[in-house]
């Protein structure tokens, strides 16, 4: 069940006549994620870590945690803090074993001379199953109090900070927020190199930060051009991370060495087959910089609005 809301919570987002006020909207979106990251958490017990399960949380983690950036410079509490590095390390704990499923789901149908190939399934199932193990230090239940108490109280501290704040204000900080994460985007953008994927792993991460500052910013403000915004940056992401787990999977192959002639063939294949895709998926993302730089540009113009200047008269 997902957590009950706080005793003022009605209180402060009820419903007016007219337009639902940005605070409104910002409260209710932070508390949306709250409770979907409560049933995914859920999720992974009575699922028992599967691939589903494991990528939701996840998803739905990244969610809170941008949320709660996005609450600590509003509020600037120490239980945000304290929430966020909860979130953050059940979060990591779970890197390793989404990295293997990953590349379990990539692998294709071993052939009866790709022996290499069910030897690497092996060495991924058996490290999987380590790794479940010992993920109840990471996700043990009893840390859930804390969870719980420092999100009653970032609740209760953002209400109280709505009620003595006008909307224009968190228009400047979210604004202002997405105008430093455009930056590093655009410079990513300009750092691509075909040679260093590295630089296409930070582009992908720029990217997912944009994106769910694009989707609090949509969201609060009900802004058309930051949900297209929203919807193209998922796309981007798809792309980098579909080359990222390529890549990934690539790097392990290194972990099984082929025996014999025949296993030496097909393990060249796939090697190469493996390269092959990796590079084609970079060079498409290369030739379509232009709607990257673009797409950046679409950021800077959801950025901090200029003020107009008062005129003084002398």
């Amino acid at each position: 069940m997902p957590p009950r809301r706080p005793a003022n919570f009605n209180i402060a987002v009820s419903g007016r006549y007219g337009p639902i006020p940005a605070w409104t909207r910002l409260i209710r979106e932070l508390w949306r994620r709250w409770c979907i990251y409560r049933l995914r958490r859920a999720d992974l017990h009575r699922l028992r870590y599967n691939e589903p399960a494991v990528h939701d949380y996840r998803v739905a983690a990244q969610r809170l945690m941008a949320g709660l950036r996005m609450a600590n410079q509003l509020i600037d509490d120490p239980a945000v803090r304290r929430v966020r590095r909860l979130v953050r390390k059940r979060f990591h704990g779970l890197r390793r074993v989404r990295d293997v499923q990953v590349m379990a789901l990539n692998l294709p149908t071993p052939r009866a001379q790709a022996r290499y190939i069910w030897r690497l399934r092996r060495v991924l199932r058996e490290e999987e199953t380590e790794i479940r193990a010992g993920l109840q230090r990471h996700l043990s239940p009893h840390r859930d109090k804390a969870e719980f108490e420092g999100m009653r109280r970032i609740f209760a501290m953002l209400i109280a900070r709505a009620r003595r704040s006008s909307d224009a204000a968190l228009t400047r900080i979210l604004r202002n927020d997405l105008a430093e994460v455009q930056r590093q985007v655009q410079a990513q953008i300009r750092s691509l190199a075909l040679d260093n994927l590295t630089t296409f792993h930070a582009l992908r991460i720029g990217l997912k930060r944009a994106r769910y500052k694009l989707e609090l910013l949509a969201v609060s403000h009900d802004l058309p051009a930051a949900k297209a915004a929203y919807r193209t940056a998922q796309g981007w992401q798809d792309l980098l991370g579909t080359i990222r787990d390529l890549q990934v999977l690539q790097d392990e192959l290194a972990r099984v060495s082929p025996r014999g002639a025949a296993e030496e063939a097909g393990f060249r294949v796939f090697s190469a087959r493996q390269h092959y895709e990796i590079t084609e998926g970079v060079r498409t993302l290369l030739r379509q910089r232009k709607q990257l730089v673009h797409f950046g540009t679409t950021i800077q113009c959801l950025g901090p609005s200029r003020e107009p200047q008062r005129r003084v008269r002398t």
